[in-house]
């Protein structure tokens, strides 16, 4: 059970209200952590926005983006990230089988060099604390731009806000994800 239960579109201050719907309508069902965050409009909108970021970047693959931010949310323990970057995987081109082996990628083949790379970053950027090493960095730079290095930490680091907040108020998958097989 959530810790604070989401406001409903209805039940939110009218400068949050877009927010929500916008949120329900990438989510397909009401975002609960959009419905939390709802509590503090600024809060809300400057999440969606640091959401958004990555993608209006354009550097990487949304592919590639949903999988690094699926495994720093299952480093995190964050179950709705979890279920949602897999759905955003699928949507993106991963197969079922690389959505789940994204846990054990260091010794899957199903992955690429600037792949595993990036799980590399994201493992790093999401212990604690953060740490990462000058080997990984220097492997980043043997398949990345400068402009895809500064996506990629800046993708990690959000997902790393998102799935710390959610975990906070104990969100729950909502089921976005269904394998096709």
């Amino acid at each position: 059970m959530v810790r604070i239960m989401p406001l409903k579109k209805h039940e939110a201050r009218e400068e949050a209200r877009s927010q929500i719907q916008a949120a329900d309508d990438v989510f397909g069902v009401q975002s609960f952590s959009a419905g939390i965050q709802a509590y503090c409009p600024p809060i809300l909108n400057a999440s969606r926005a640091l959401g958004a970021a990555p993608g209006q970047s354009d550097q990487l693959s949304a592919e590639l983006r949903h999988l690094v931010c699926m495994r720093a949310a299952q480093i995190v323990t964050c179950p709705f990230w979890i279920d949602s970057n897999a759905a955003g995987s699928s949507k993106s081109g991963s197969s079922d089988e690389k959505i789940a082996a994204v846990g054990a990628w260091r010794t899957s083949n199903l992955f690429s060099r600037e792949e595993k790379a990036a799980f590399e970053l994201a493992e790093a950027m999401s212990q604690t604390p953060a740490n990462i090493p000058e080997d990984v960095f220097s492997e980043l730079k043997k398949h990345f731009r400068n402009e895809q290095i500064v996506e990629l930490v800046a993708t990690v680091a959000m997902e790393n806000y998102r799935a710390r907040f959610n975990r906070a108020f104990l969100i729950k998958p909502q089921g976005l994800y269904e394998p096709k097989t």
